[in-house]
């Protein structure tokens, strides 16, 4: 076996290793490949080159705590912060739910795209706008869509004139 054979079957079995989540500490890989540990920081830079390359959201890092490395995906949010709450503002603006059939869906919205760490502000300002939104909302008995939508306010203004013709 020569040297490119054998560091495409190692970097294939750590790779396999670690998407089933095994954290692999250089000495352990080191022995288990008879290599040293240089190399086996090599093998996992060449990891971390081809993710980079091919545009994948993971990584492999290095974790203290637990003693080796391990496989990080990287969250990737499809919608920014001001376009969730926007989203959000539209779909309660347009009043076409009852509160218990809106808010869950908002509740997945910002679930599944908004990262963990932004998730508070997210939801800080979502709950404003829930409440600002639920206090003027009125049922609509007479909706064609299940009793469920809501009647739109309607705001008439007049103009006048200050000047003479």
């Amino acid at each position: 076996m020569n040297s490119t054979t054998g560091k495409a079957d190692r970097l294939l079995q750590i790779y396999s290793r670690l998407v089933n989540g095994e954290i692999l500490s250089k000495k352990e890989m080191a022995d288990r490949f008879h290599i040293t540990e240089r190399s086996v920081q090599r093998d996992v830079e060449a990891l971390r080159c081809y993710f980079q390359e091919e545009g994948l959201n993971q990584d492999v890092i290095h974790d203290r705590k637990a003693g080796g490395y391990r496989l990080q995906k990287e969250e990737k949010s499809l919608l920014n912060n001001g376009e969730i709450l926007a989203v959000c503002k539209i779909l309660l603006e347009s009043r076409s739910m009852k509160r218990e059939e809106m808010f869950p869906i908002l509740e997945k919205l910002t679930s599944s795209c908004v990262p963990p760490k932004s998730r508070a502000a997210v939801d800080s300002l979502i709950s404003n706008e829930k409440f600002i939104t639920s206090n003027h909302i009125t049922e609509n008995p007479s909706s064609p869509v299940s009793g469920t939508s809501r009647r739109p306010y309607r705001i008439t203004m007049s103009w006048r004139s200050s000047t003479s013709a």
